[in-house]
């Protein structure tokens, strides 16, 4: 397994350049893709080792590459959380409608929750966030 890791998210596309978001407005800027006519692909503007720097970006790239697969997979997750949401509901709900036992019920926000972030992802991706 390969230690390079890609550079932390949540990632920015602001114009034509992808970058982390930062929660602090620290100098150290780091540029994951140029997608400028100019630019030559992706590059990392920041003083570091410079083998690292490569191995990071080279995990971004891997990152990037199976980006469409790892939508797919979330699209898929999502369907399967809200089948299991349902079947939760079915099997743990009275006949009227309510969850009485706690655990049951923090079960369910759990699934809850799950689906609304997978719902974000989602709509993040295909632009209606």
């Amino acid at each position: 397994m390969n230690a390079a890791q890609h550079t932390p998210g949540p990632w920015v596309l602001d114009d034509r350049m992808l970058t982390p978001m930062r929660q602090d407005q620290s100098e150290i800027v780091t540029v994951i893709a140029d997608f400028s006519p100019e630019s030559m692909g992706c590059m990392v503007r920041r003083d570091c080792d410079i083998e690292k720097m490569q191995a990071e970006v080279a995990a971004n790239y891997r990152l990037m590459a199976q980006s469409p697969l790892l939508f797919d997979f979330v699209k898929k997750m999502h369907r399967h959380l809200l089948a299991e949401r349902d079947c939760f509901y079915e099997g743990c709900s009275d006949s009227d409608g309510n969850i009485p036992r706690e655990d049951d019920r923090a079960s369910l926000a759990a699934i809850e929750a799950d689906i609304a972030e997978a719902q974000a992802l989602i709509q993040a991706v295909e632009g209606d966030a």
